[in-house]
């Protein structure tokens, strides 16, 4: 799989892990790779599940922010 995003609109990424009664965010991971690397290491040690959350630039185009982000190809 291989993930491909907007380097100008995403400014980070952080991973949502959601627990019975509260959620911890992990980063922020500065590419989608590097929480990928983290996940596949500490994430997997920890028994952390939840989703990757993409943060929008604010400094990029308002009128984009809600445009499509990233996509995903299987390889």
């Amino acid at each position: 799989m291989t993930l491909t995003y907007d380097v100008e609109r995403i400014g980070c990424w952080v991973y949502v892990h959601t627990r019975a009664d509260d959620t911890v965010q992990f980063g922020p991971f500065a590419t989608y790779d590097e929480l990928a690397e983290w996940l596949k290491n500490s994430g997997k040690e920890f028994g952390v599940r939840g989703f990757a959350v993409p943060v929008v630039s604010p400094y990029s185009e308002p009128s984009k922010f809600w445009d499509k982000l990233y996509s995903i190809a299987e390889e």
